[in-house]
């Protein structure tokens, strides 16, 4: 493993601390509401994971497609923005996290996870005839499977299980310590994973699988969570724009560069907000269309790469954007298509069970 380059570490901490102040002075006129126990599904955050999931998949054909690398540059939020509304619906849905909790987790994200690599794994040993229990576990527990793109899934489950100890937190201690502790862990463990992952992708599987580098998104949604905007919602948005925005863009390509990392996201979650609210009233369709590709994400990130990797050397020979963009679709397709039958599966598994 390459040397840590801690040198940016406190240059990053110091802006990002005046930036996490300034943010939460100009949020502390609003009122702080009780609606942590509002079950609802909120629309905009199904439209958030529809163009996160989208990006996410975008980011991995890209390796099947060189040629448009440049977009990367420009949707890497997709990972961050999917923490950030896991923080925030948790901490909306479950002021007091209990038993319902964790079976709440264990049926959205743990028992899809679990069935997605038994099913992997029993394709995997009937192609080619090994089965090593060491090894499947390992690979489990650190998102190995289906080429190594899975790392998420772990990381998120570790995130479920800290919400309770952080949901305390929030209660005992002022939101701004919390913000600027998890932004400096998650500044930390960043600059230890590029040194972790510097010969090649994935060098280190635990440090790429270890939620801490993106703890700061996961309070950030949390904190969001608990505030009331009302009527001086695209005041506050718009302020929050240029805060995020000028604080990305004065600190890329320089020592402050932790700030870029950890701000530019939260810039790109205004701009998709003002996205939704503009297709809500023109563009109905393509919103419902995203809001229900939200729905399937965790199911779309469990089949895209191999869909991406078995699709797109097929596709070859055909002309770039054309089976570009048929891989993407087919990669949400088949996503959304194993979101319904395990729907359909738990329904009927309920409906014996009575």
């Amino acid at each position: 493993m390459q040397e840590i380059q801690l040198q940016f570490f406190l240059p990053g901490l110091l802006a990002g601390g005046v930036t996490i102040a300034l943010y939460s002075r100009l949020l502390s006129r609003y009122v702080v509401s009780d609606h942590d126990r509002d079950r609802e599904r909120i629309g905009f955050f199904d439209f958030l994971k529809g163009i996160a999931i989208l990006a996410i998949v975008t980011i991995h054909a890209i390796t099947a497609f060189p040629q448009y690398l440049w977009a990367d540059n420009f949707i890497w939020f997709a990972v961050p923005l999917f923490i950030f509304s896991t923080g925030y619906l948790l901490a909306r849905r479950y002021a007091k996290p209990g038993a319902d909790y964790f079976k709440s987790f264990a049926k959205r994200v743990l028992w899809p996870y679990v069935i997605f690599c038994l099913a992997f794994e029993i394709i995997a040993v009937l192609i080619n005839a090994k089965f090593d229990a060491a090894t499947f576990a390992v690979d489990a527990l650190l998102g190995r499977l289906n080429g190594g793109a899975l790392y998420f899934i772990p990381l998120i489950i570790q995130l479920y299980l800290l919400f309770p100890i952080l949901q305390e937190a929030r209660r005992r201690v002022p939101s701004w310590i919390i913000l600027l502790f998890a932004y400096a862990v998650s500044v930390f463990f960043k600059l230890y994973d590029n040194a972790a992952q510097a010969t090649a992708w994935n060098a280190d599987p635990v440090s790429l699988v270890f939620c801490a580098r993106y703890l700061f998104f996961f309070a950030a949604g949390m904190y969001l969570s608990h505030v009331e905007l009302g009527k001086k919602a695209q005041k506050v948005a718009g302020a929050s724009l240029i805060v995020f925005l000028l604080a990305s863009a004065l600190t890329i390509n320089t020592d402050l560069f932790p700030v870029y990392l950890y701000f530019y996201p939260l810039a790109c979650l205004i701009i998709i907000a003002a996205a939704y609210h503009a297709a809500e009233r023109w563009l109905e369709g393509v919103c419902n269309a995203l809001k229900e590709t939200g729905k399937a994400s965790l199911f779309i990130y469990f089949v895209h790469p191999a869909v991406i990797f078995s699709i797109a050397t097929v596709l070859a020979g055909v002309f770039a954007p054309a089976a570009f963009l048929l891989v993407i679709l087919l990669s949400v397709i088949v996503g959304m298509t194993a979101a319904i039958a395990y729907q359909k599966a738990t329904l009927i598994v309920a409906q014996h069970a009575k």
